[in-house]
């Protein structure tokens, strides 16, 4: 029995990894339930200067903007907890900011 552990008895390519002591874990998980854990976008209607971001993230996102003519745009971000944020900018602009 070459490439065993002799006091195991085990393959060391193929391991046994015992599993007791992790949690359970649902058998399926969709994309539609991983989004809003880990993503959010904000849609800006009416243009502004400064956009308020609530997005319950429980995180600092990384944040894109996107203005209504699908240009990435610059802003000044500040976190204001790890749940909101605002974006300020140097005119006013509509669109998507893409928080991740």
């Amino acid at each position: 029995m070459s490439g065993f552990y002799p006091e195991t008895n085990v393959d060391p390519l193929y391991p046994v990894i015992d599993t007791d002591f992790l949690p359970a874990v649902p058998q399926r998980v969709t994309s539609a339930q991983v989004a809003p854990l880990v993503a959010y976008v904000h849609t800006q209607s009416a243009a502004s200067a400064s956009w308020t971001i609530n997005h319950n993230l429980t995180f600092y996102p990384n944040v894109t903007v996107v203005d209504s003519g699908a240009s990435i745009v610059e802003g000044e971000i500040t976190y204001t907890s790890n749940t909101s944020l605002t974006v300020t900018f140097s005119s006013t602009i509509s669109g998507r900011a893409y928080l991740s």
